[in-house]
C-alpha cells in the first residue's frame, strides 16, 4: 500500500512538472502568435510598399520613355532646322556674292561712262569703290569667341556694303539723268565740251549783253531740271536726314554755303583755290564715310553682345525662379526692365545734349532683340 502511495506521489509530481512545463509551451505558444501576427501585419505593409514602389517604376519608365521620345523628334526637328538654315545661308551667302558683283561691275561700266561723259562727277563715283574695302576688324581673331564676333562682323557688314552700293548707284543715276538734261544742246565730244567751257569761263564779261545771254542760258538750263547744285544739297541732306535731326539744317547750311565757289579761270591760282575747295569737300565726304563704317561695325558688335547677354541673363532667371517662370514670362520681365532703364538713359542724354530723343516702345525693342537674336543663331550656324 505504501509502495502504491509512493507511486502516486511520484506520478502526481510528474503531471505536475508537465503542467509546469504545458503552462509554459502555452505562454511561448501565446508570444509566436503575438509574434506572427506582427509578422503579417508587417509582411502586409511590405508588399503594399513593394506594390506602390512597382507602380512609381513603371510610371517613371513610361515618363523617361515619353520624355526620350519627344526629344528625339524635337532633335529630329532641330537638325532638320540647322540644315535648311546652312543651305539658306549658302544660298544667301552666294546671291549677296553674285549681287555685290554685279553691283561692282555696273558701278565700274557707270565709272567709265562718267569719265567720258561728266568729269565733274568724278569725285562722287570714286566714292563708290572705296565702300568694299574692309576694315580691321574690332576685336582679336586668336579665340574661339573673338572668331565668332570676327564672322558675325564680316556677314553684317558685307548687308551692310551691298545697300550703300546700291544707294550710291540710285544717286549717280539720280546725278546722271539731272546732268543729262542741262546737256542736251552742249556737244556730243568730251574735247569740244571742255573746249566750250574753258572758253566761256576766260571770256572777259564786259559787254552787258553776254552776260545777259549766259544767264538766259542757265535760266533756260534751271527749268528743264534741277541744278547740279541744288541736287548737290538734296544729296547731302538725304545723307544728313538719317543722322541727328536736330542738327540737320545747320549741316546742310554749313556744306551748301561752299558748294558754289567764284568763277573758275586758266590762272593758276584760281584753279588752286577751286582745287582747295573741291578737296575739303572730298575730304568731308571721305570722313564722313569712315565714321559711318566705323558707326556701323559698333552697332553691330553691340547688337551682338547684347543678344548673347540677352539670353545669359534670360536662362538665368529661368532657372533661379525653380520652375515658377516660363520662357515668355522671363523675356516679358526682361523688356519691361530694359525698356524703363532704356528710356531712363535717353532722357538724360536728351538733358545733357540738349536733343529729344524720342523714347523706345516695349514692342520695338522686342522686335530688335529678336532681329539680334536671329543674327547670333545665323552667325553660330555659319561657323559651325
Amino acid at each position: 500500500m505504501s509502495s502504491e502511495l509512493e507511486l502516486l506521489k511520484q506520478r502526481i509530481t510528474e503531471l505536475e512538472a508537465e503542467n509546469v512545463e504545458i503552462a509554459e509551451l502555452k505562454k511561448e505558444n501565446a508570444e509566436l502568435r503575438k509574434e506572427n501576427t506582427d509578422f503579417r501585419m508587417k509582411f502586409a505593409n511590405f508588399e503594399a510598399e513593394r506594390s506602390e514602389l512597382k507602380r512609381k517604376i513603371a510610371e517613371t519608365l513610361r515618363m523617361t520613355e515619353e520624355e526620350r521620345t519627344r526629344r528625339d523628334a524635337e532633335n529630329v526637328k532641330l537638325r532638320a532646322t540647322i540644315e535648311e538654315l546652312r543651305k539658306n545661308n549658302t544660298k544667301e551667302s552666294a546671291e549677296l556674292r553674285d549681287r555685290i558683283t554685279k553691283v561692282e561691275q555696273n558701278q565700274s561700266l557707270n565709272d567709265n561712262s562718267s569719265n567720258n561723259s561728266l568729269p565733274s562727277f568724278n569725285s562722287v563715283a570714286d566714292q563708290v569703290p572705296t565702300v568694299t574695302h574692309h576694315e580691321k576688324p574690332l576685336v582679336d581673331t586668336s579665340l574661339p569667341e573673338d572668331k565668332e564676333t570676327d564672322a558675325f562682323l564680316d556677314e553684317e557688314y558685307k548687308k551692310k556694303v551691298s545697300n550703300e552700293i546700291m544707294q550710291r548707284n540710285r544717286e549717280k543715276k539720280l546725278c546722271f539723268s539731272t546732268s543729262g538734261q542741262t546737256q542736251e544742246s552742249l556737244p556730243t565730244h568730251p574735247e569740244e565740251k571742255m573746249s566750250q567751257d574753258l572758253n566761256s569761263v576766260t571770256q572777259p564779261c564786259n559787254s552787258t549783253s553776254s552776260e545777259e545771254k549766259i544767264c538766259s542760258e542757265l535760266d533756260s538750263k534751271c527749268k528743264k531740271g534741277k541744278s547740279v547744285d541744288k541736287l548737290k544739297q538734296e544729296l547731302f541732306a538725304s545723307e544728313l536726314s538719317s543722322q541727328e535731326p536736330s542738327i540737320e539744317q545747320n549741316h546742310v547750311t554749313e556744306i551748301s554755303e561752299t558748294l558754289c565757289p567764284g568763277k573758275v579761270t586758266s590762272d593758276k591760282s584760281s584753279i588752286d583755290e577751286a582745287s582747295q575747295h573741291l578737296a575739303q569737300l572730298c575730304d568731308k565726304a571721305f570722313d564722313a564715310e569712315d565714321k559711318a563704317n566705323r558707326a556701323n561695325q559698333e552697332e553691330i558688335l553691340c547688337w551682338y553682345l547684347y543678344a548673347k547677354d540677352f539670353i545669359i541673363q534670360l536662362n538665368g532667371i529661368i532657372e533661379s525662379s525653380g520652375g515658377k517662370f516660363g520662357e515668355k514670362k522671363a523675356r516679358g520681365l526682361l523688356y519691361d526692365s530694359i525698356t524703363k532703364q532704356l528710356n531712363l538713359l535717353r532722357k538724360q542724354r536728351s538733358q545733357e545734349m540738349g536733343l529729344q530723343l524720342r523714347d523706345v516702345s516695349r514692342d520695338s525693342l522686342r522686335k530688335k532683340t529678336q532681329r539680334a537674336e536671329k543674327s547670333l543663331l545665323m552667325s553660330k550656324f555659319k561657323i559651325l
